[in-house]
């Protein structure tokens, strides 16, 4: 094949690629595309994922706010601050930080990764449990730390920590790592054995 004819069929085949009118294609009709416009701009409606199956949940955003509230009135488990300790907290940190790079046990690196000039508030949400109920769900609560004091620590310690905890005999990655370790104990059919769980309140 000559070559003016081969670039001439690259350049169709580049063409094919990058044609706008195949990358403004969708999957959806304008109705359903306007549908989901609707639901997700709609301040009434607060859509969420699921905690459990990759599942979304769409639910009245009175509601949602409700259910977080009775969760934070929970004496038990949370306690309204009367101050934004925020800043305390980070002197204290920063002071143990420039104690560990005196001691050389961080670098100088570390430690500007480590510090948070200017943190932020974690946020708090929540995941429906559909897989309890589906008419009045439990809900998840779930803190999102990004940008918050602690992040970048709490990362740097898992780094460091987890080496270590997995070498550990009680260790356990998953569910199917501890079904595997049921399996390898001799002598024991799974038969012999009940497996439960607990439910945690948070």
């Amino acid at each position: 094949m000559p070559i003016i004819n081969i670039l001439a069929v690259y350049q169709y085949k580049a063409h094919i690629l990058h044609d706008d009118e195949l990358y403004k294609k969708r999957n959806l009709t304008r109705v359903q595309r306007e549908a989901l416009s609707a639901l997700i701009n709609d301040p009434t409606l607060t859509i969420q994922r699921a905690d459990k199956g990759g599942g979304i949940v769409v639910m009245n955003t009175n509601t949602y706010v409700e259910k977080i509230k009775g969760m934070l009135h929970d004496e038990t488990f949370y306690k309204k601050l009367v101050f934004n300790p925020t800043e305390s907290y980070k002197k204290q940190i920063d002071q143990v930080l420039q104690i560990g790079l005196d001691r050389k046990w961080i670098n100088e690196q570390e430690l500007k990764y480590l510090k948070n000039e200017y943190p932020r508030i974690p946020v708090l949400y929540t995941l429906p449990k559909i897989h309890k109920s589906l008419e009045d769900p439990p809900m998840r609560p779930i803190v999102s730390g990004n940008g918050s004091l602690t992040e970048t620590l709490s990362k740097f310690l898992d780094s460091l920590i987890q080496p270590i905890v997995k070498k550990l005999p009680s260790y356990l990655k998953d569910t199917t790592d501890f079904l595997n370790k049921l399996n390898q104990i001799p002598c024991i059919s799974m038969t012999d054995w009940l497996v439960c769980s607990r439910e945690c309140g948070s």
